[in-house]
Protein backbone atom coordinates (compact mmCIF):
# COMPACT_ATOMS: atom_id res chain seq x y z
CA UNK A 1 0.00 0.00 0.00
CA UNK A 2 1.27 3.13 -0.88
CA UNK A 3 1.78 6.34 1.48
CA UNK A 4 -0.86 8.40 -0.64
CA UNK A 5 -3.47 5.22 0.11
CA UNK A 6 -3.19 6.59 3.60
CA UNK A 7 -4.07 9.66 5.04
CA UNK A 8 -2.95 10.34 8.20
CA UNK A 9 -4.79 12.89 10.97
CA UNK A 10 -3.35 16.35 10.87
CA UNK A 11 -2.81 16.28 14.93
CA UNK A 12 0.22 13.89 15.39
CA UNK A 13 -1.50 13.05 18.98
CA UNK A 14 -4.55 11.69 17.41
CA UNK A 15 -4.45 8.00 16.57
CA UNK A 16 -6.86 8.24 13.53
CA UNK A 17 -6.30 7.67 9.99
CA UNK A 18 -8.23 6.79 6.35
CA UNK A 19 -6.93 4.41 4.28
CA UNK A 20 -8.14 4.71 0.48
CA UNK A 21 -9.63 1.22 -0.84
CA UNK A 22 -10.75 2.08 -4.10
CA UNK A 23 -7.92 1.32 -6.28
CA UNK A 24 -7.17 -1.90 -4.70
CA UNK A 25 -11.20 -2.90 -4.51
CA UNK A 26 -13.05 -1.69 -7.30
CA UNK A 27 -11.95 -4.63 -9.72
CA UNK A 28 -13.78 -7.11 -7.37
CA UNK A 29 -16.75 -4.74 -6.44
CA UNK A 30 -18.95 -6.64 -8.74
CA UNK A 31 -18.08 -10.06 -6.68
CA UNK A 32 -18.39 -8.60 -3.08
CA UNK A 33 -21.32 -8.35 -1.25
CA UNK A 34 -21.12 -4.63 0.69
CA UNK A 35 -24.33 -4.00 2.84
CA UNK A 36 -25.63 -0.38 3.43
CA UNK A 37 -27.59 1.96 4.02
CA UNK A 38 -28.75 5.52 3.26
CA UNK A 39 -30.80 8.25 4.46
CA UNK A 40 -33.48 7.38 2.07
CA UNK A 41 -33.83 3.97 4.34
CA UNK A 42 -33.94 5.96 7.67
CA UNK A 43 -37.69 7.07 8.82
CA UNK A 44 -38.72 10.56 8.88
CA UNK A 45 -40.41 12.11 11.83
CA UNK A 46 -43.90 12.21 9.52
CA UNK A 47 -43.44 8.37 8.64
CA UNK A 48 -42.36 7.54 12.51
CA UNK A 49 -45.71 9.61 13.66
CA UNK A 50 -47.90 7.36 11.78
CA UNK A 51 -46.39 3.88 12.64
CA UNK A 52 -49.10 1.78 14.41
CA UNK A 53 -48.86 -1.48 16.35
CA UNK A 54 -48.14 -4.38 14.44
CA UNK A 55 -45.50 -2.80 12.14
CA UNK A 56 -42.04 -4.12 11.09
CA UNK A 57 -39.10 -2.61 12.30
CA UNK A 58 -35.80 -2.99 11.98
CA UNK A 59 -33.45 -1.39 14.23
CA UNK A 60 -29.68 -0.80 13.65
CA UNK A 61 -26.88 0.08 16.41
CA UNK A 62 -25.86 -0.90 19.27
CA UNK A 63 -28.50 -1.50 22.41
CA UNK A 64 -26.79 -1.39 26.04
CA UNK A 65 -23.29 -1.28 24.42
CA UNK A 66 -24.39 -4.91 23.00
CA UNK A 67 -22.37 -5.36 18.97
CA UNK A 68 -20.83 -8.08 16.70
CA UNK A 69 -17.49 -7.90 18.19
CA UNK A 70 -15.98 -10.64 16.19
CA UNK A 71 -16.60 -8.48 13.01
CA UNK A 72 -16.71 -5.26 14.75
CA UNK A 73 -20.54 -4.35 13.55
CA UNK A 74 -23.37 -2.92 15.12
CA UNK A 75 -26.37 -5.34 16.05
CA UNK A 76 -29.35 -5.91 13.20
CA UNK A 77 -32.47 -6.52 14.93
CA UNK A 78 -35.86 -7.58 13.31
CA UNK A 79 -39.06 -6.88 15.25
CA UNK A 80 -42.77 -5.89 15.33
CA UNK A 81 -44.45 -2.41 17.08
CA UNK A 82 -45.95 -3.83 19.99
CA UNK A 83 -47.10 -0.10 20.85
CA UNK A 84 -48.37 3.26 18.78
CA UNK A 85 -45.55 5.36 18.47
CA UNK A 86 -48.06 8.75 19.06
CA UNK A 87 -47.20 8.12 22.54
CA UNK A 88 -43.09 9.30 21.66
Amino acid sequence: MSKQSVILHPDETIDLAAILLAPYISPYLKSLYIPYITKDDIATDIYMKNINILHDIIMIGYPDGIMDAVNNMPVFRKGITATSSHRL
